[in-house]
């Protein structure tokens, strides 16, 4: 995966200027940056939910605009700020991603993201209130995409603040599955959390939608602990 020199700009306002990314299969990247600077527009770049205005977005050296959505989003996986429900069954709401699996490796995938299978049968929430709502934490919700993603087979995986919601525990379950795949995707995690970044190969810093550092964890870390720490703050 490379982006080069790729901008975004909506009604003439540029949201991303002269971003230039490569990373590659095995690699976990983290992304950095004050609220607003720009990473949720980057995220969607990179999972083609947006095209870059300008600048180029290579896939094994082929523009990704030659690639179908579907074939792209075919391989692609996301966790994303707000979770996307279905008003179904914890299993069903789950399996959607990837139909094909059996219900063993649904309830796996639940499992894994810390949910009790025994309430796969249960449904979240529906209009008519007729079902038991097990939807009761945001935390719930959270891990409800995590094993979306565990189950779903890919090739390109973002994080968009996959633990903000859940604690140390649920956090440090999330990076042991998440590394236990790493072999198999290109991985890119945004977070305040220091914990969560933990994990990553590099970090990038976003800022005014232009990347302003980049470099080994432990370095960009060190620099910029204290924007991460109020922006975790204020991200509650």
């Amino acid at each position: 995966l490379r982006l080069i020199n790729v901008g975004y700009e909506l009604a003439g306002v540029p949201l991303l200027t002269n971003i230039n990314l490569e990373a590659k299969q095995g690699e976990i990247i983290g992304i950095i940056g004050r609220s607003g600077a720009g990473k949720t527009t980057l995220a969607h770049i990179i999972l083609r939910l947006l095209d870059p205005t300008s600048g180029t977005y290579l896939i094994n050296g082929k523009d990704c605009r030659q690639i179908s959505l579907a074939s792209f989003w075919g391989q692609t996986a996301a966790v994303t700020q707000v979770p996307v429900r279905l008003e179904s069954t914890l299993m069903e709401e789950v399996a959607w991603v990837y139909p094909q699996a059996t219900p063993e490796a649904v309830e796996q995938a639940l499992l894994e993201a810390g949910i009790d299978p025994k309430l796969g049968q249960e449904c979240l929430e529906t209009v008519e209130n007729r079902c038991r709502v097990v939807w009761h934490t945001r935390s719930l919700q959270q891990r409800v995409e995590w094993a979306r993603v565990w189950l779903r087979p890919s090739s390109l995986v973002v994080f968009d603040e996959p633990t903000s919601l859940c604690d140390p525990t649920l956090e440090q379950r999330f990076l042991q599955s998440l590394l236990s795949r790493r072999h198999r995707w290109i991985s890119f995690v945004i977070s305040h959390r220091p914990a969560t970044l933990a994990v990553c190969d590099r970090l990038i810093v976003i800022d005014r939608g232009r990347i302003v550092a980049e470099g080994a964890r432990e370095e960009i870390l060190a620099q910029w602990m204290p924007a991460l720490h109020m922006e975790g703050a204020l991200a509650g």
